[in-house]
């Protein structure tokens, strides 16, 4: 049996670039309804565009947020469609009702049951703060979450503190090998 769900679609796109039409490829996040077989733009694509498209035409720099975001709100689905009470409010709120607990509870499931890197929990800790930036931004969150940022002065670029509290992070398995 087949299911809902959260997917990262990749298509072609024209885009005028000083005055001419150039083929590249774009990341959306999509709903795949199952009954129909279809997978339906979802606007939290937004994000991607906005954050990662703009940046960089790059498929690898847009897919890497977008399967974070796919990955959590794969998560949010399951837990509401199980009925789990923390995650039960969702159902009539959707994405404005989500939290930073939501969020944390998806990392540290992450951590309790996935084989996952120090470093690629690390990257999704980021991605997902730049998400909840997003949702700051954008006023989706009924409840908007508080985000420390800094500016990098040799960068100039901001750099956002991740908002989580108790993250459990994944032991650091990486073995030091001798520099030749």
């Amino acid at each position: 049996m087949r299911h809902s769900h959260y997917v990262v679609k990749e298509f072609p796109i024209e885009l005028r670039i000083g005055g001419k039409l150039t083929n590249t490829r774009k990341i959306i996040i999509g709903f795949y309804d199952s009954e129909k077989g279809i997978v339906y733009p979802h606007p939290i694509s937004d994000f991607i565009e906005k954050e990662y498209f703009r940046y960089s035409m790059s498929l690898s720099h847009q897919r890497q947020p977008a399967n974070t975001v796919v990955q959590f709100l794969n998560f949010i689905k399951s837990q509401v469609d199980a009925n789990e009470s923390r995650f039960v409010i969702l159902k009539k709120k959707g994405i404005p009702g989500l939290t930073i607990e939501h969020a944390t509870w998806f990392l540290n499931h992450l951590t309790e049951n996935k084989d996952i890197s120090r470093d690629t929990f690390s990257i999704k800790v980021y991605h997902l703060t730049k998400f909840y930036q997003f949702l700051n931004e954008n006023r989706i969150l009924e409840v908007p979450v508080n985000i420390k940022s800094k500016v990098n002065k040799k960068t100039n670029k901001l750099i956002l503190t991740p908002p989580f509290k108790e993250l459990h992070y994944p032991p650091d398995n990486r073995i030091n090998k001798p520099k030749k």
